[in-house]
């Protein structure tokens, strides 16, 4: 379980890794990721996500996204549209069935 607020004072960590923490779409809280203004890299692979998590949103300045060997079977429109840094992101080995129009954002 990540709660919110778990990282206020760590404003300057530039990557964060949970892997391979049986994370699911309830074990991250909407603004667990809050106060990591200067996080560039998130590395969320091998976990049983179903969906992008919220806390993601918050985001705004991160580079990198892994979210490979979840769960995911379907991404919005609005997963990345607040991450206007991004600049790799994998989704490989998921199950993803569908993905909506302009889901992806082009720079």
């Amino acid at each position: 379980q990540i709660r919110n607020n778990t990282f206020i004072g760590l404003s300057y960590l530039q990557e964060l890794y949970l892997s391979n923490n049986l994370l699911d779409d309830d074990s991250i809280e909407d603004d667990a990721f809050k106060g990591l203004e200067g996080l560039k890299i998130l590395m969320l692979e091998d976990n049983r996500l179903k969906s992008v998590p919220n806390a993601v949103y918050s985001l705004t300045g991160l580079v990198e996204l892994n979210m490979k060997r979840n769960m995911l079977t379907f991404i919005s429109t609005d997963d990345f549209t607040m991450l206007g840094s991004l600049q790799s992101l994998d989704l490989g080995q998921n199950n993803i069935l569908l993905i909506e129009n302009k889901a992806i954002p082009s720079t």
